[in-house]
């Protein structure tokens, strides 16, 4: 795997999970297993930190992030904290060099039901525009606009 690694690309782990049924309550107290036993991992010398938890509800899946020196040390901090993992993979956290988003102390909230697109149960992976359609549509639309300006 080629990869470019500079000061905004970091190496670690994500944990994936798919209990049913999971509630926000859950994964917050999950979230918070997971932490103390990283706490008691990091206090007796192991290099290990965790990001954590991404929930899906609608999928019943839970990502759970790391940063690790070895998959030895995130499988002993899910074992001490009692996590059963599904699947585990090496990752790239990338970050961007200039950030755009809202300010991190700004409090999640759930979207509201209009923020939320719906997305027919039939659509297929072939009806969504990939990225190199995007920009053809956009180029044209550029050309289209610059022509009707002359």
């Amino acid at each position: 795997m080629d990869a470019n690694f500079d000061e905004h690309t970091r190496a670690g782990f994500l944990i994936e999970r798919y209990p049913p049924g999971t509630t926000i309550d859950q994964v917050k107290a999950g979230a918070e297993r997971l932490a103390s036993a990283i706490d008691l991992l990091r206090g007796s010398g192991v290099a290990i930190s965790y990001a954590g938890a991404v929930w899906v509800p609608d999928d019943d899946t839970i990502f759970d992030a790391f940063f690790a020196d070895s998959t030895a040390a995130v499988y002993d901090a899910v074992r001490r904290a009692g996590t059963p993992v599904d699947r585990i993979n090496h990752a790239y956290f990338v970050t961007p060099v200039t950030t755009h988003g809202p300010h991190p102390s700004t409090p999640a909230s759930p979207p509201s039901q209009e923020a939320i697109t719906p997305v027919s149960s039939s659509a297929r992976d072939d009806q969504v525009p990939d990225a190199s359609s995007q920009r053809r549509a956009l180029q044209q639309t550029t050309e289209l606009a610059k022509g009707s300006e002359r």
